[in-house]
């Protein structure tokens, strides 16, 4: 009886498939079966190899040739895979798959209008085509359109339910809408119908961390509880000098690498520096980045036991990792333990739930308190904030603020609008007579979105008439709009961190609410390092009067406003020789304390 190859492939039988057809070398349909089922079970090289072949012998086939460049983008051949594709593409193939495989090269490379436009194609072919609809959301929200990102996000979970990736994106139209609660209720579900899915997990921890129904033991238990299979240390292997690396999928314009540039320009002398890459964008800070880097590996696309050998054989004595359960994560190549050193820093904030992370990197005020139960790492602390950030070039010179009604302002990403922050914010309202609230998100510019996050905020006890929306802007109009405010409102239980730092530098205060867990704890670290402890509130009632008190005396506030760039310029938050060489001792430290051990 001849083997069906497809029913079994179908059926899940990949080994089947791989014993019955691997020695094939004509046969179109067999090696396209034989690579789909390789791609199945995440070997994406042996795939390509195989649909290459396949491709070799069809090559009109358009399937074929779709499924060769998905592989080959998993591969990590990215523009192999988008020449594959574009070869065809004069032809407008009338193929779903075909135009969702494009787009999915042009998101990679945050390329967000040929990608919707390819989108948009797949849809108008096979309206029901679930991932093509939720990547359609994706492209949308990156270009700002709100209304059109919720409109696919909504259509690909009704076409798909099942889909994790589907409940995951209109989470993230949610959060993009300042809607907290229900974005986590989104990838609440996305985790329960895929638990094994690392990415799902990872976004669900990120945000998690906004929710107060959330507690830091909680978070820690479900990273525990997700993280990808560890294997036992390996020996000390110095060579010679210290080689550290870093890795991160935000080495560009981004919270993470700005605040690793003081470090990499002051590095320790006699350090080594290794840099892994693991992303698909670039653009100037990436290139300063690179300056300092005495190895520059990119790592996108690349598989956790290639990266970690390429790790090992590059002998690094302490790898750091720089996203935690952030987006471009690699916590899958840390729980291979490549580095006899590992530490966590900046990304995330939260445990990685790895035994095989040693430390966290804090500090005192974010490590206040027994916080060890939050973290499967030990604690590290440095010695003020574990953020520095010197003066943007690009910030301008302070102002004494306005003469009209006092106007607060809110700058941070919207998903870290919780409910508390609503309700405080209308409380401030109401303490400040005639007073205004500017709100600064990228997608309040679309008319929908603006009518449904002020009908939020009146639920909220806003009052939506005192309230001014501010969509996307560029960075001399965000300056602008900084400095259009008296004093800046942080977020909770997930606090800002460049944001507050730009309000800082700005002239302009900002009032932050410490609480229990590191994420409710960066503004305080932030400001207590710029020497201004007094705007760290205790409580609710503590961030409403101190938001009050700032703007009851607008002389004082004008003087406060005018000396705070300097200010910050002579702390400790704008010390980068001084941040840095607390960074790089307490690496040296742990590299010899391993040594001897």
């Amino acid at each position: 009886m001849r083997f069906d190859y497809r029913k079994a492939y179908e059926s899940g039988q990949y080994q089947a498939v791989e014993e019955a057809l691997w020695g094939l070398s004509e046969d179109a349909d067999a090696l396209h079966v034989l690579g789909l089922s390789r791609f199945a079970r995440g070997q994406f090289p042996e795939a390509v190899e195989a649909l290459s072949r396949a491709f070799s012998a069809d090559p009109t086939n358009l399937e074929v040739r779709t499924n060769l460049a998905i592989a080959l983008r998993r591969a990590g051949s990215g523009e192999a895979a988008r020449e594959l594709l574009l070869e065809v593409e004069a032809a407008s193939p009338r193929d779903a798959r075909y135009w969702n495989a494009l787009a999915a090269l042009y998101l990679d490379g945050s390329a967000w209008l040929p990608a919707r436009e390819a989108l948009e194609q797949a849809v108008s072919v096979q309206p029901d085509h679930p991932e093509a609809n939720a990547n359609l959301a994706i492209a949308a929200l990156a270009l700002g359109d709100w209304s059109s990102a919720s409109q696919g996000a909504r259509a690909a979970t009704a076409l798909a339910p099942e889909s994790a990736t589907a409940w995951t994106v209109l989470g993230r139209v949610h959060f993009a809408a300042g809607e907290v609660e229900e974005g986590l209720r989104c990838l609440e579900l996305a985790h329960q119908l895929d638990p094994d899915s690392g990415e799902a997990a990872s976004y669900l921890l990120l945000r998690a961390a906004a929710s107060p129904d959330w507690s830091p033991e909680r978070l820690r238990a479900l990273a525990e509880k997700v993280r990808p299979a560890e294997r036992p240390r390996p020996p000390s292997a110095r060579r010679g000098g210290l080689k550290v690396g870093f890795v991160s999928g935000d080495l560009l314009r981004h919270p993470v690498g700005l605040f690793l540039l003081p470090v990499l320009r002051h590095a320790a002398a006699g350090v080594e520096v290794v840099s892994y890459a693991n992303q698909a964008r670039s653009d100037e800070v990436t290139d300063e980045l690179r300056t300092y880097a005495h190895q520059w590996r990119d790592i996108w696309r690349r598989g956790p036991q290639e990266v970690s050998a390429l790790i090992e054989a590059d002998g690094i004595d302490v790898l750091v990792d720089l996203s935690g359960h952030s987006s471009g994560n690699r916590l899958d190549v840390f729980a291979l333990r490549p580095a006899p050193l590992q530490v966590a820093w900046l990304g995330y904030s939260g445990t990685t739930g790895l035994s095989a992370m040693d430390f966290v990197l804090l500090d005192p005020t974010v490590a206040a308190g027994d916080v060890r139960g939050h973290y499967t790492e030990s604690i590290l602390k440095l010695p003020h904030s574990l953020f520095c950030m010197p003066k943007p070039g690009d910030a301008p010179p302070p102002n004494p603020g306005g003469e009209g009604p006092p106007r607060f302002g809110v700058f941070n990403n919207p998903a870290k609008f919780s409910q508390g922050c609503g309700q405080a914010w209308g409380e401030v309202l109401r303490r400040v007579e005639h007073s205004r609230l500017l709100i600064k998100g990228p997608h309040f510019h679309d008319p929908g979105l603006a009518r449904r996050f002020k009908a939020r905020l009146r639920r909220l006890g806003v009052d939506p008439s005192r309230v001014d929306l501010e969509g996307y802007t560029d960075r001399a109009d965000h300056w602008r709009s900084i400095q259009s405010v008296d004093v800046a409102l942080d977020t909770f239980p997930y606090g800002g961190a460049t944001t507050t730092t730009d309000c800082l530098w700005a002239g302009v205060p900002v009032v932050t609410l410490i609480g229990d867990r590191y994420t409710s704890r960066m503004g305080a670290s932030i400001v207590r390092a710029a020497g201004h402890p007094e705007w760290v509130a205790e409580d609710d009632a503590d961030y409403v009067n101190k938001a009050g008190d700032l703007v009851a005396d607008r002389r004082k506030l004008a003087a406060t406003r005018l000396a705070l760039p300097e200010e910050v310029a002579s702390s400790p938050l704008a010390d980068e020789a001084g941040f840095a060489a607390a960074f790089w001792g307490l690496v040296q430290e742990l590299a010899g304390r391993d040594q001897a051990a």
